[in-house]
């Protein structure tokens, strides 16, 4: 049986190797690697070693002949204005540039995300006849080796110049069936509880997330929980448990309605990767019970692997199917055996026996989830929580709970609409709990660590093999668990020790603005905008990270929604002493409003002197509050022994001029470019008067043509060097 499980480990070993480094085309190496089985012909060869080497030389095949024929389908198709018909595959979506929806096209058949300012109304299985061009994907410039379109099965991406016409499909396949089943599930799911759950809800039923804020997101993965609310093999494990203790675990019974139940809740959940490998698993189960032949799970698990790969080699670089069987491969090897080691030593004591029964289940299977699947975590997220065993602990019973009796409550709501609602207000206070749990944990200073912290990092996976060590041999836990403690607490004590060292960073938010300056032991944040209160957390996190917990003053150059919408958020989660602002206008009134009881308010009308030891904070306002317009604000300048830094917000060439003519400002060797990098700003006189060192572009994706050629041409003639957020991500310059 487990012949089949070395043959997928070859196959998927090749695959990676080919998609992450050859962009998934390399024949050389696949002829190579079919050279392989040769060596087989040599005596003594170990038999998983012939599977080994014959799921490598076909995956690598494989994946060269199928991405050379998609690639070859994509490229006929790029380059010039055509006109298609495709399949609409799901509904719509808002963003920041207008709407985006996801079709397949009619004659190659490959899946493409469209662009437009506003599409008619297009349900799933409905057909478009349009005009656009396309370019495969990934679209953005900066971001040339994403593999992230590429591994969810979309090839191109298009721009809709015209939409010609709409057939609106009543009866489409199944498939299309199922997506419009999940919208009107999401809709119901509004109606029964209340709104401030109702996404928490919508995205366990239906595995749509959006509906979920990002600081509450933000919050699950610190406490390492997120996975509870994306749908995956956890949902379906406690679909299939809920199905087999209704059947009295009699085979044919569990096979007749397990098999089409997992089908439906497959193509009804919208068949991520975590899904199909749990379903595809569970599928092999039932059949064989059925056919009264031996179930082996780690065989299951490649068989579910290799079938995701045949359909899409690049689905090898989703998170979520690498998350998802390399945790299952953890609980699969490792939990037995850390169970079995917990049933050999169990205390004698009746009462500490009744409490380890309860905690260590559940603590051996995260930890059994974590041990391979961490490495995944660190490079993806950027994080891993350390906080997870007790919020597992602490939550994952109510988030079954919420999955189950949400499912059912829904199906209620068809017959009882009134007593759906009432239990829906009921089940509302598991998420309420779930909540309290995420609010306590994440407040912590060192709930998660991340790739800035390495000493914690590495602490994090020291002290999980330390647990395996324990839990797979017979070592007492006493000197093991002191250990670890102090270990931790030394971790914790030399990551927060404050840094010496001074830093400026301009955080990538996007289409926005997040400067944050560190000085003489005191922290400064000018401006909090870019994604409504994701900007909020990104900030949050960043300082959080560096041990700092308190900010010592906030400025903001002016109220446009880019450099202050992430401000509430952040003072929600970050203590802040002082927040200077311009003038506000009536209008721009509002925006305070919300802050007044969170931090101390002091509107900057004359140039104010911030002095500290070594460095200076001049706060320079410039012109009158005006609506609409970018001629004035508030302009920063940190002055130090070793760099100028002077910040000017979004102020306009008229803005720059005023503020060179009222105030008298030194050589710069830091420049953060204004307006994101406008035409309209950054002017040659402020250029060739402070003539700057160094430029920086806080820009993300944008229909403003930022950072502008115009601006990068004036930048590059007086030598300064220029990074932007959108090519490089967060830009630090310590000193």
């Amino acid at each position: 049986m487990r012949k089949l499980m070395w043959f997928g480990i070859g196959f998927a070993t090749a695959t990676a190797v080919l998609v992450y480094f050859f962009g998934g085309v390399c024949f050389p190496l696949a002829l190579a690697f079919l050279l392989i089985p040769l060596l087989l012909f040599f005596p003594k060869r170990p038999t998983f070693l012939l599977f080994l080497l014959a799921g490598i030389s076909l995956g690598a095949v494989y994946t060269s002949f199928h991405s050379t024929l998609l690639h070859q389908r994509a490229n006929a198709l790029c380059g010039e204005k055509i006109a298609f018909t495709a399949t609409v595959k799901q509904y719509p979506k808002e963003t920041k540039f207008g709407e985006t929806v996801l079709v397949k096209l009619e004659d190659s058949g490959l899946s493409a995300k469209l662009y437009t300012a506003k599409f008619p109304a297009l349900r799933p299985g409905d057909i478009l006849t349009a005009t656009g061009e396309f370019q495969k994907t990934p679209y953005r410039p900066s971001e040339t080796d994403d593999l992230y379109y590429e591994s969810l099965g979309i090839t191109l991406t298009g721009s809709v110049e015209e939409v010609s016409s709409v057939t609106a499909v009543e009866h489409p396949p199944l498939l299309y069936t199922m997506a419009r089943w999940n919208k009107s599930l999401q809709e119901r799911v509004k109606d029964i509880f209340p709104s401030s759950s109702t996404g928490f809800f919508t995205a366990l039923i239906t595995g749509e997330r959006s509906g979920i804020g990002f600081a509450r997101k933000n919050q699950m993965a610190l406490c390492g929980v997120y996975h509870a609310v994306s749908i995956s093999g956890m949902h379906v494990s406690i679909l299939m448990g809920m199905v087999i203790f209704l059947c009295r675990n009699r085979r044919k019974l569990s096979a007749l309605l397990g098999v089409p139940i997992l089908l439906a809740f497959l193509l009804l959940s919208g068949g991520s990767s975590a899904t199909a490998r749990a379903v595809f698993m569970y599928l092999v189960l039932l059949l064989a019970g059925l056919s009264h032949r031996e179930y082996d799970a780690l065989t299951a698990m490649a068989f579910a692997l290799i079938l995701l790969l045949l359909e899409n080699p690049y689905a090898i670089a989703q998170w979520g199917l690498q998350l998802s069987f390399l945790s299952t491969a953890g609980i699969l090897v490792l939990c037995p055996k850390i169970l079995q080691s917990y049933r050999d030593r169990r205390p004698k004591g009746k009462v500490l026996r009744m409490v380890t029964d309860v905690l260590v289940p559940p603590m051996a299977l995260t930890l059994s989830a974590t041990t391979l699947s961490l490495p995944v975590m660190a490079l993806n997220f950027g994080v891993v929580s350390l906080s997870g065993f007790f919020t597992n602990l602490l939550t994952l019973w109510a988030v079954s709970a919420s999955f189950l009796l949400g499912i059912l409550t829904v199906l209620l709501s068809f017959l009882l609409p009134t007593v759906a609602s009432f239990f829906g207000s009921i089940l509302h206070y598991l998420y309420v709990w779930i909540c309290l749990v995420l609010d306590v944990f994440s407040a912590l200073p060192f709930s998660a660590v991340d790739s800035s912290q390495p000493i914690l990092l590495l602490w994090s996976a020291l002290w999980q093999i330390l647990l395996l060590c324990w839990a797979l041999g017979k070592n007492s836990w006493k000197p093991t668990f002191l250990c670890g403690a102090l270990s931790l607490i030394l971790a914790i004590t030399l990551t927060a020790i404050p840094t010496p060292r001074e830093f400026f960073t301009m955080l990538d938010v996007g289409q926005g603005q997040c400067l944050i300056l560190h000085t003489e032991g005191k922290t400064y944040l000018i401006d909090c905008g870019g994604n409504a209160e994701e900007t909020g957390e990104i900030a949050t996190r960043y300082l959080r990270q560096r041990g700092i917990f308190h900010i010592d003053g906030i400025f903001l150059t002016h109220f446009d929604a880019d450099h202050t919408e992430g401000l509430e958020q952040l003072l929600t989660r970050t203590s802040a002493k002082n927040l200077y602002h311009p003038t506000p206008t009536e209008e721009e009134t509002a925006i305070l409003a919300p802050l007044e009881e969170l931090v101390s308010l002091h509107p900057i009308t004359q140039a104010m002197l911030l002095p500290l030891k070594e460095t200076t904070l001049r706060v320079y306002p410039v012109g009158e509050a005006k609506d609409g317009v970018n001629e004035s604000g508030l302009c920063i300048l940190a002055s130090g022994k070793k760099c100028d830094i002077l910040i000017t917000g979004d102020l306009n060439t008229e803005g720059e001029l005023e503020l060179l003519a009222q105030y008298d400002l030194p050589d710069l060797e830091i420049l953060v470019a204004g307006h994101h990098g406008s035409r309209h700003s950054t002017s040659r006189t402020l250029l060739d008067t402070l003539q700057p060192e160094l430029a920086l572009i806080s820009v993300g994706e944008n229909n403003y043509s930022h950072p502008h050629d115009d601006t990068l041409s004036r930048l590059q003639s007086i030598g300064a060097e220029v990074y932007t957020t959108l090519d490089n991500g967060n830009l630090t310059i310590r000193w």
